[in-house]
């Protein structure tokens, strides 16, 4: 499991990570079975948890809101806070232009800090849930 686990981190790099356009004939790009577009945000992190047998549902709002804000804070710590082109196609939902300041409204800001409190918990009740189950079989 330690070398299964050890793959899955190195295939989840930040370049690994980083937004690619969806090829029509999309193939799995490492041992794991993993697309390009899995390798984004928590399904990167889904794949490390399923080697230890912890990976499970997570709410299309949550993986959502995560993926906004793994995708924000690149370009905020990346980019200077200037919008490029990758960030512009990544969140069209944002109606962000090339070249233009984020700026991170107190609402936003609770919203994706809502998913990250939201997921992280979800991630101990499996481990949870993984723990009592051994307990008592």
């Amino acid at each position: 499991m330690g070398q299964d686990f050890r793959r899955a981190a190195e295939n989840c790099t930040p370049a690994a990570c980083a937004p690619r356009a969806a090829a029509p004939h999309s193939t799995s790009t490492s041992e794991f079975g993993l697309s390009s577009e899995q390798r984004l945000a928590l399904d990167c992190f889904e794949a490390l948890l399923k080697v230890v047998g912890l990976a499970g549902k997570v709410e299309d709002k949550i993986r959502r809101d995560i993926y906004e804000l793994q995708q924000l804070r690149h370009t905020i710590v990346h980019r200077a806070s200037l919008a490029d082109r990758k960030l512009v196609d990544a969140c069209p939902w944002l109606e962000l232009i090339p070249g233009g300041r984020i700026f991170i409204s107190h609402e936003q800001y609770r919203r994706l800090m809502s998913a990250v409190n939201k997921y992280v918990p979800l991630v101990i009740q499996r481990a949870t849930a993984i723990e009592a189950a051994k307990k008592n079989p």
